[in-house]
């Protein structure tokens, strides 16, 4: 009887022993090469599906670069053109109004051969006249000469005078007249224009 009970103890140790579950970890110890296996692959796996490819943006042309030679030139000139223009403005203007101008009109005004050739209200043909010519009191040499207009007709003014070196005193050498029919008309000298040069 006591051999009988051995044997069935065996058999139900047996029977135990097969169906007992192991821990994963001991699978893990006793796999390695199966186990290391598997980790491969599984981050294999999950590299493939974690990685997405960036999109590029595709390449855009340059912007094509203007060239503004031609405007620059253009601004230039009229700005050089404005600046010239300016100055010779200014010196016509102090020319316009020097005592010379002034004074010769002033005796023009009132001399009779040119009332008689232009008429009466005898003044400068635009309201900005050009003095055509210099005004130099330092070099001692005046020469200019304008348009006028009366009643009856234009003419033109032609003023010449010298300062003398010896006695520093200017001396008139032309003051005349000329109507647009080519009339030549001295006029007269006057001591206020004299006095006008000094």
């Amino acid at each position: 009887m006591v051999r009988s009970l051995l044997i069935s103890s065996q058999k139900l140790v047996k029977s135990i022993s097969r169906h007992t579950v192991v821990p994963a970890n001991n699978l893990k110890r006793q796999n390695p090469i199966i186990n290391s296996t598997r980790l491969k692959i599984f981050y294999s796996a999950t590299a493939i599906n974690t990685t997405t490819k960036k999109s590029q943006p595709l390449p855009r042309p340059l912007p094509e670069i203007k060239n503004n030679t031609t405007q620059y030139v253009i601004f230039g000139i009229i700005g050089v053109s404005f600046w010239v223009g300016a100055i010779i403005a200014s010196f016509n203007y102090q020319r316009l109004n020097s005592s010379t101008v002034q004074g010769s009109l002033f005796n023009l005004k009132y001399h009779p051969k040119a009332l008689e050739l232009l008429g009466k209200n005898i003044n400068f043909t635009s309201g900005l006249p050009w003095i055509k010519g210099s005004i130099n009191h330092l070099k001692g040499k005046v020469d200019f000469q304008y348009t006028v207009k009366g009643d009856k007709g234009k003419g033109t003014v032609h003023f010449r005078s010298i300062r003398d070196l010896h006695d520093r005193e200017w001396k008139i050498t032309e003051f005349t007249l000329t109507t647009e029919d080519g009339i030549i008309v001295p006029l007269n000298l006057d001591e206020s224009l004299l006095n006008s040069l000094k």
